[in-house]
């Protein structure tokens, strides 16, 4: 596992990746892909393959928190009641949860689960955050929107336990509409076949988004490596690795070198190795990106990291 004083969790939207992650990098997984229950390659579209992953996940002596549809329709909402059922049977971790509609149902149902809000959930102040705080969430993921500085304010005010991401291509917007399914004769096995895809949409030179069915994520990573001292020092220790664009190799790399930072930071030495940057550039197809923490443009990248 990693230090005592961070824990890190990485989000894995594929049943096939759960088998491949290495229970010594990771703290916690974020199950499930939020954005599309129609995918046969997502551990929440069948509940005893949900079942499956949770329990393979147990054995690993790994957390667990439960990924929710953002915005369910109602056929998608019962389903989702019936995999919390199940999560609740194995005495998973806890719930992330994007709508306040579900939150009452979690209150009601099963008080006593750990419930966090994920980052479509409009979380964007501290009044907002104590008000999800008051209806007994009890930490989750900001807007990917928000900078460092909104942040630790939210942190510093509500005592919430805030997972902050730190790597990965984290999501900008979703849809109940998919351009795939709204296709003429479109197929669900094509369906597998094209969310599996990377499909970059470019505006023009300097504005492009990868889009995966409901959801458009930023085609550059996240990157915080060169940050994570400062950010320790202020006291987050929940730290986040999107993976739903990423494979198990992938989320392995980088979760082993920001456990390595860790690691360093903790102990007082040098954080950065310049080899794990590298590491980080090959993975990295579009280059880094961390703009909006800094109140920029959120494909910028504001640091010494560059191409």
């Amino acid at each position: 596992m990693s230090t005592t004083s961070t824990i890190l969790g990485v989000s894995v939207a594929r049943r096939e990746d759960i088998v491949e992650i290495n229970p010594n990098i990771f703290d916690v997984v974020f199950l499930g892909d939020p954005f599309c229950y129609v995918k046969e390659d997502n551990p929440l579209s069948n509940p005893v393959v949900f079942e499956e992953c949770i329990h393979y996940l147990l054995q690993k002596k790994i957390k667990i928190i439960v990924t929710t549809p953002i915005c369910p329709t109602e056929k998608e909402l019962e389903h989702t009641l019936q995999l919390i059922r199940i999560a609740v049977r194995n005495e998973v971790y806890g719930y992330e949860i994007h709508g306040f509609g579900l939150l009452e149902w979690m209150r009601e149902n099963y008080p006593e689960a750990k419930v966090y809000f994920g980052s479509f959930a409009n979380i964007y102040s501290s009044a907002s955050a104590q008000i999800a705080k008051g209806l007994g969430v009890i930490g989750g993921t900001l807007s990917c929107e928000l900078s460092l500085d909104e942040i630790s304010l939210i942190f510093e005010e509500t005592g919430l336990e805030i997972w902050l991401p730190i790597h990965g291509k984290f999501p900008i917007a979703f849809s109940r509409y998919c351009f795939f399914h709204s296709q003429k004769n479109f197929s669900l096995r094509q369906c597998q076949g094209f969310c599996n895809k990377e499909t970059l949409i470019s505006f023009d030179k300097k504005r492009s988004v990868l889009h995966r069915g409901h959801a458009i994520f930023s085609p550059k990573d996240l990157c915080l490596l060169e940050y994570l001292p400062g950010l320790i020092k202020k006291g987050f220790r929940c730290f986040r690795i999107e993976g739903y664009l990423l494979s198990a190799t992938e989320m392995n790399i980088i979760g082993r070198i920001y456990n390595s930072c860790f690691q360093r930071v903790i102990r007082g030495d040098k954080p950065i190795d310049s080899q794990w940057v590298e590491h980080l550039k090959k993975i990295s197809k579009y280059g880094f990106c961390n703009g909006f923490y800094f109140a920029k443009r959120g494909m910028d990248y504001i640091g010494s990291f560059t191409r």
